[in-house]
């Protein structure tokens, strides 16, 4: 009977160590996204990198120009 209740506690202490975690960890990737749309979304970084999800259509563009 007494293992059964402890088992319980620490079950639940678990779980409540784990929802925080999950919860950090998705404030993150959402704040994340936020800021990778906020970039993209600025002229101040024209020209750049930042404004696209990939590196492959700007650097060739650099390197057909470098030529």
């Amino acid at each position: 009977m007494q293992v059964q209740k402890s088992t319980k506690i620490a079950a639940k202490q678990t779980d409540k160590y784990v929802l925080a975690l999950v919860s950090v960890l998705t404030l993150f990737a959402v704040s994340f996204v936020t800021a990778i749309f906020r970039v993209s979304q600025s002229s101040k970084y024209d020209g750049l990198h930042l404004n696209s999800w990939s590196l492959g259509g700007q650097q060739q563009q650099k390197l057909g120009n470098s030529r």
